[in-house]
């Protein structure tokens, strides 16, 4: 039996972070994928604290709430910073990603193509990409030499919604690299996450978001 057992529906969402670290980190675990009927039976059993996924199996425990499951498993496998300052900065970023991300899913999910529908996640690119070249601190991660739960949530956003072959809409997913191109020092970082996450990115199942 895996020490964590990550259970979600086959998307990426708000369980890709969490399976990231826990992929880089090489920890044992194991991903478990949800639909249909076995979620309703895991619903039903009560096995799902409120009902909901994602969750985590750890040492007998189900823990529910995404954030608090990223940063609890942050805090087994060591990929959040000791120093109370450099957790804040962690922190600043893992709220930024998981609030400003999030807010471009009505839209996709609904099928929104309309100009005003791109122009939003166009101002989005651009507000991540704002974010990263104000707080990165020089030519590796957020809190700097090591990566940490800050950095996974980065890479959430930009291979969910621009590096992902299964967007829904390849040409706002070309939108995105074109401004993200315009931010040097971001695109470096990115290309640096993509490398890091290189084996979690090329093994990891296809989905739109």
């Amino acid at each position: 039996m895996a020490e964590f057992e990550v259970i979600y529906f086959p998307v990426y969402a708000r369980a890709e972070a969490i399976r990231m670290t826990l992929h880089h980190s090489k920890a044992d675990w194991k991903d478990t994928i949800t639909t249909g009927d076995d979620f309703k039976a895991r619903k039903e059993s009560g096995s799902l604290p409120g009902g909901q996924v994602p969750v985590l199996i750890h040492e007998g425990k189900t823990l529910n709430e995404s954030m608090a499951i990223l940063r609890y498993v942050g805090r087994k496998v060591g990929y959040v910073p000791t120093n109370d300052y450099d957790l804040w900065v962690c922190d600043r970023s893992v709220d930024f990603f998981n609030g400003h991300g999030f807010t471009l899913g009505p839209k996709i999910f609904a099928k929104d193509w309309s100009d005003e529908a791109k122009e939003a996640f166009t101002k989005n690119v651009n507000g991540a990409c704002n974010h990263l070249a104000k707080h990165l601190p020089g030519d590796k991660f957020i809190c700097g030499d090591k990566i940490t739960i800050a950095d996974m949530c980065a890479a959430q956003y930009f291979f969910s919604f621009i590096h992902n072959k299964s967007f829904p809409n390849q040409e706002w997913a070309e939108a995105g690299k074109e401004i993200l191109e315009k931010f040097g020092k971001v695109n470096a970082y990115v290309e640096r996450l993509r490398a890091e996450l290189a084996e979690h990115l090329e093994k990891r199942f296809s989905a739109s978001l």
